[in-house]
């Protein structure tokens, strides 16, 4: 586990959560493990599923795709689970570093819940379960419209944000993915290699390469290249700086690679992206 949550807090928060939506919420680590929820218990239907052995597995494996997907993109991630329920997961992010998820669901989406229980049945009947237990569980969960799910998921995605902010979970200070975070930014202006990683953090390659790959879903140069971008989108946006020279701070001196690197991850060259922001 790449950090440490205030359970306690994070709990009363996740309660707040719960009040506001009565939709159960669940924090992860990176590992996705559970650490946290409110209820503490899941749903009537949920435990149902989970005493079949093949669909507990499911259950499990299905949360840790989400929190997988959720890694590579960054972004919130609605979908359905493995039983036909949908849920919602965001990452808890310590810079551009993945120490978490949060995520809410058990929830019916269709407003037609006689028509969807067929849905339900024919994704769970090869199951060794009780299925007229399972439908009066079923009837128990709660009904929201796709609209209130994705007005949840931005709520979801601020108290993520709030978790790290207001310290509801902290870096262990020698954690070596939070040492190569700040390396990196330190040096972003400058050439960055694995090898000169390698030796200021006192790891090997193959430990570098699995760090980058838990805390970021990407290969260390990928990140890197990601990170300068990112950099000069914000630096194009704030001032009439030349890009020649925003190019140099984010440490990639060659104008014309520079250009070419910004198009290929933005779709505008960064005159392009200027004049969009600008205008906008």
């Amino acid at each position: 586990m790449l950090s440490k949550f205030d359970i306690p807090k994070l709990e009363e928060l996740l309660a707040d959560f719960y009040t506001l939506t009565q939709v159960r919420i669940v924090v992860f680590d990176d590992n996705f493990i559970e650490i946290a929820s409110y209820p503490s218990n899941p749903c009537s239907f949920c435990k149902i599923i989970r005493k079949d052995k093949l669909a507990n597995r499911h259950c499990v494996n299905s949360d840790e795709y989400a929190c997988k997907q959720c890694k590579i993109t960054g972004k919130p991630l609605i979908y359905q689970c493995h039983a036909g329920l949908t849920e919602t997961v965001t990452p808890i992010k310590h810079d551009h570093m993945i120490i978490g998820y949060m995520m809410f669901g058990q929830i019916i989406a269709s407003e037609n819940k006689s028509d969807y229980w067929k849905v339900i049945y024919d994704q769970c009947k090869n199951y060794h379960l009780d299925m007229k237990e399972l439908e009066e569980a079923y009837k128990q969960n709660k009904y929201i419209n796709i609209h209130q799910i994705k007005s949840a998921a931005k709520i979801l995605e601020t108290c993520a944000a709030y978790v790290w902010l207001s310290k509801l979970v902290a870096l262990d200070e020698d954690n070596l993915a939070k040492q190569l975070e700040e390396y990196i930014n330190t040096h972003i202006c400058e050439p960055i290699t694995a090898h000169q990683i390698c030796k200021a953090l006192k790891v090997s390659k193959n430990r570098l390469y699995k760090i980058a790959g838990h805390s970021y879903a990407a290969g260390i140069a990928e990140h890197i290249r990601t990170r300068r971008i990112e950099i000069a989108k914000e630096l194009l946006k704030k001032d009439r700086q030349a890009i020649a020279e925003i190019a140099i701070q984010v440490g990639l001196p060659d104008y014309n690679y520079f250009s070419k690197l910004f198009k290929k991850y933005t779709g505008y060259t960064p005159r392009q992206y200027r004049k969009k922001n600008i205008e906008e």
